[in-house]
C-alpha cells in the first residue's frame, strides 16, 4: 500500500471513530503529497462540515469535483453545505446531480424534497420523498417528511399513513407524534391530538415547540386553565419565547382573570419596555396593549419600534427591489388623465367583521375614476368570499408568495394607492408594505391606529376618533373623512321571531348588555357596570358566552362587587342576522372604557339599541363617540365615569322616556343616518383617494387631508 493510500485509510478510520480533527490532519497530509486526490478533498469537506466551517467545506467539495465531477457523495455533501448557507437553488442542483449519478442515494432525495417543500412545491416534494423511501424503505426521516408534504397539499389520509409508518419504524421519534397530532388537530380530534403531544413530550421533555402545540390543543378543546398553565411552564423554561408570552397575555385577557390585574399589566408593560431596550422583537400583540389602556405616547413608541423592526428586516429586499415612481402630469383641469389604481391588501376574505365592511365599499367605488384591485393572504371558498372577490376588478391570491414576490406583483400591477387593512394584527401585510411597492400607501379600517411605519404615508380616520391635536401621536399624515371612518355592514336582521324567554332574560327587568369580546372588558368597566346594577334594582347584564372559565371569572368579579352572580346572563354566540335581531331585546348597551366596541357598537345602533359610551383619551376609547355622532345620537356619549353611571341609572329609571326617544330616533333614522349610508361613505372615501393622488401628482409631500362633507350635495 502506498503512503498516500495508507494515510487516507487512517483518515477514514479516524473519522469513523469520531476523531474529526485527526482525520482532517491526515487528509491535509494526503493533499500535500497528492494535490489531485479527489477522495481526500471530499473527506476534507466532510471534516469541515462536521466542524461547522461551512465555507471551507464548500471549497473542499468543489475542489474534489474539479478533479472528478462524477462523485455522487461529493455533490450531496456540497448540496448540504450550500443549503446551510442559504444558497437553496445551488443546493437543489447539487442534490439533483447526486441522484442522477446514484438514484439510490436516499438522503439526497430527502434533502431535495425538503427544499421543494420549503418552497411550497408539495407535489414535487412528495415525489422526492417517495423516491427516498423506495431506495431505503426503513428511512424514517423521509417517511416523516412525506407526511408533512402530504399534509401540506391536503392529502390527509395518505399523510396519516406515512406518519404511522415513521412511528412503526422508530417508536421513539418525537417529531412524528407531533406530525400526527397536527393531523388530528385538523380533524378536531383534540383529545387524541393531546395524547400524541403528551407522548412527544415524554420522548422530548425539554422541547418548547411541543409544549406550545400542547397548549394550543388544550385551548382549542376548551381547557383554557391548563393551556395557561402550560404557557407559564414555557415562560419559565424559555423566557425569550415570544409566542408563549403572547398567548399567555391573550388568554389571560380572554378569560377575564383579574386577581392581580395591576400586576399583570405592569408585567406586560415592563417586559415590552425591556424587549425594546434590548432591541428584541415585541412578544405581546400590540392590539392587546390598547385593552390595557396604554397612552397615546406609549402606543406610538411601540408601533414605531415594531414597524422599525419590520423595515429593518425587509431593508435588504427593499434595496434590491428599489422601486422607482414618477408622478404623472396633472391636466389643467386638475383631474387625473387616467383612472387611479387602488389596491387593497386584505388578510382574509372569510365572512367576518372587516371583510363585511369592506365589501360595502368595494362594490360602490366609482369605477369611472378607479380601478380596484384586491390582494389576499388567506383565500376562502365560501360564497361570501367569492362575492367579495368578485366585487374587485381583480383579486390576487398572495398566500403562497413571499413578501418580495407579492411586492413585485403589486408593483407590476402599477397600483397607485396601496391600502393596508391589517396594521399590527395577527395576520398582516406590513412586510409587503415595508417594501413600498406603490407610490402612496395608507392604512385603513382593520387596525385603525398608527402603524408607526415610515413606509405608510397616510392613516384614514375621522375627527372624533383621532382629533387633529393628536397628529403627533401618528407617524402617518391623517386623512379625515367627514363622518365616522367606520364603514357600514348593512346586514339584514333575521325575520325570525325572538323574545326574552328564548335567552333566559327576565321579562320585566331592565336589561343592560355588552357583546364585546371579553379581552376588551377590564376591571374599571366592571366596577362601573356593577355600580349601575346595584343602583338599578332587578336589572341584569347580558353578555356573550365565550368560555366556561370566562363566565366563571366574571361571575366571581360581580359577586366581589356586591352583585349576585345570577344577574349576569350569558348567551351563546349567534349568527350575525340572529344576533342583530336579539339585540333589540335589551334596553341599553354599555360600552367598554379602555377599548370600546367597534362592530359590536355599530351592530347595536343598526338594530336600534342605544350604546352608552365614554369618550376617553386614546383612539380605542373614542370609537363610541365616532359611531354615535355619525348615527345622529351624540347624547349617547359622556365625558367621565360619574356621568356614565348617572345617565345609565336615569335612563333605566326616571328618564326612561328619554331613552325610548333615542330608540325611536335610531329606528326612524336607520335608512338615513350617516353611519349607515354606504353610498355616501364611499363617495367620501373616493374623494379622499382623489385628493391624496392629486397632492402626489402635483409634486407635494404627503400632508393632512380633510375630505369635504358631500352629504348636502
Amino acid at each position: 500500500m502506498s503512503a498516500v493510500a495508507d494515510l487516507l485509510q487512517q483518515a477514514v478510520a479516524q473519522h469513523q471513530a469520531g476523531a474529526v480533527a485527526a482525520a482532517g490532519a491526515l487528509c491535509r497530509q494526503v493533499v500535500e503529497l497528492e494535490p489531485r486526490h479527489a477522495d481526500a478533498w471530499h473527506l476534507l469537506g466532510v471534516v469541515a462540515s462536521a466542524e461547522h466551517r461551512t465555507q471551507d467545506a464548500v471549497e473542499n467539495f468543489r475542489r474534489a469535483l474539479e478533479l472528478d465531477a462524477n462523485l455522487a457523495d461529493v455533490h450531496y455533501g456540497l448540496g448540504v453545505a450550500l443549503k446551510s448557507l442559504g444558497q437553496r437553488d445551488e443546493a437543489a442542483a447539487c442534490f439533483r446531480r447526486a441522484v442522477e449519478l446514484r438514484p439510490e442515494l436516499h438522503e439526497a432525495w430527502n434533502n431535495l424534497g425538503n427544499l421543494q417543500r420549503d418552497a411550497g412545491s408539495f407535489e414535487a416534494a412528495i415525489a422526492c420523498y417517495q423516491r427516498a423511501v423506495q431506495a431505503q424503505p426503513g428511512y424514517v426521516a423521509a417517511w416523516y417528511n412525506l407526511s408533512l408534504a402530504l399534509h401540506g397539499c391536503g392529502q390527509l389520509d395518505k399523510a396519516m399513513t406515512a406518519v404511522q409508518q415513521a412511528i412503526a419504524l422508530q417508536p421513539n421519534f418525537a417529531p412524528a407524534y407531533v406530525a400526527m397530532s397536527n393531523l388530528l388537530m385538523g380533524q378536531k380530534r383534540y383529545s387524541e391530538a393531546g395524547d400524541c403531544y403528551r407522548m412527544a413530550l415524554k420522548l422530548d421533555p425539554l422541547n418548547p415547540d411541543i409544549l406550545m402545540y400542547l397548549a394550543d390543543t388544550l385551548e382549542k378543546s376548551g381547557d383554557v386553565a391548563n393551556a395557561l398553565a402550560v404557557h407559564r411552564v414555557l415562560m419559565q423554561r424559555d423566557p425569550d419565547r415570544l409566542a408563549a408570552f403572547a398567548r399567555y397575555v391573550d388568554l389571560t385577557l380572554s378569560i377575564c382573570e383579574w386577581r392581580d390585574f395591576d400586576g399583570f399589566v405592569a408585567t406586560v408593560i415592563r417586559r415590552t419596555e425591556r424587549e425594546m431596550q434590548a432591541g428584541k422583537p415585541i412578544s405581546v400583540d400590540i392590539f392587546n396593549l390598547h385593552a390595557l389602556g396604554v397612552s397615546n405616547q406609549v402606543g406610538l413608541r411601540i408601533a414605531r419600534y415594531k414597524a422599525g423592526k419590520i423595515a429593518e428586516r425587509m431593508a435588504p429586499v427593499r434595496e434590491r427591489l428599489n422601486f422607482k415612481f414618477a408622478p404623472p402630469a396633472v391636466p389643467a383641469a386638475g383631474k387625473p388623465a387616467r383612472k387611479i389604481r387602488v389596491g387593497y391588501m386584505v388578510p382574509n376574505v372569510r365572512k367576518n367583521s372587516m371583510p363585511l365592511m369592506l365589501k360595502q365599499v368595494i362594490e360602490r367605488h366609482d369605477r369611472a375614476d378607479f380601478v380596484v384591485k384586491g390582494y389576499t393572504l388567506e383565500p376562502d371558498r365560501s360564497q361570501f368570499a367569492r362575492d367579495l372577490c368578485d366585487a374587485f376588478d381583480s383579486m390576487c391570491d398572495m398566500s403562497k408568495m413571499t413578501p418580495e414576490q407579492a411586492a413585485r406583483r403589486i408593483n407590476a400591477d402599477k397600483v397607485d394607492i396601496l391600502i393596508d387593512t391589517t396594521g399590527h394584527t395577527g395576520v398582516n401585510c406590513l412586510d409587503i408594505a415595508a417594501l413600498q411597492p406603490a407610490p402612496l400607501q395608507a392604512h385603513y379600517l382593520g387596525y385603525s391606529l398608527t402603524t408607526g411605519g415610515s413606509f405608510m404615508q397616510y392613516l384614514i380616520s375621522d375627527h372624533q376618533f383621532i382629533p387633529p391635536e393628536w397628529q403627533d401621536y401618528c407617524s402617518e399624515h391623517l386623512v379625515y373623512l367627514p363622518h365616522s371612518f367606520f364603514a357600514p355592514t348593512l346586514i339584514a336582521l333575521s325575520p325570525a321571531r325572538v323574545d326574552r324567554a328564548m335567552f333566559d332574560l327576565p321579562a320585566d327587568a331592565f336589561v343592560f348588555c355588552n357583546f364585546n369580546h371579553p379581552q376588551k372588558i377590564d376591571p374599571a368597566s366592571m366596577n362601573v357596570w356593577m355600580e349601575i346594577l346595584r343602583k338599578v334594582a332587578g336589572s341584569v347584564l347580558w353578555l356573550g358566552r365565550w368560555t366556561p372559565l370566562t363566565e366563571k371569572n366574571l361571575i366571581r368579579e360581580a359577586e366581589a362587587r356586591g352583585v349576585a352572580g345570577n344577574r349576569l346572563i350569558f348567551s351563546e354566540l349567534a349568527r350575525h342576522e340572529v344576533h342583530l335581531s336579539r339585540l333589540r331585546l335589551a334596553d341599553l348597551a354599555l360600552d367598554n372604557f379602555a377599548h370600546g366596541g367597534g362592530v359590536s357598537t355599530q351592530d347595536a345602533l343598526w338594530a336600534g339599541l342605544p350604546v352608552l359610551s365614554q369618550a376617553g383619551n386614546t383612539p380605542p376609547s373614542r370609537l363610541g363617540l365616532s359611531l354615535a355622532t355619525a348615527a345622529g345620537v351624540p347624547e349617547l356619549v359622556v365625558r367621565d365615569q360619574e356621568s356614565y353611571i348617572a345617565r345609565a341609572v336615569a335612563w333605566a329609571g326616571p328618564q326612561r322616556a328619554a331613552l325610548q326617544a333615542i330608540r325611536d330616533r335610531l329606528a326612524g333614522n336607520r335608512d338615513t343616518a350617516l353611519l349607515f349610508n354606504a353610498a355616501l361613505y364611499t363617495r367620501h372615501l373616493d374623494q379622499a383617494y382623489r385628493l391624496m393622488w392629486q397632492n402626489y401628482c402635483e409634486g407635494h409631500a404627503p400632508r393632512r387631508i380633510d375630505v369635504p362633507d358631500l352629504s348636502a350635495g
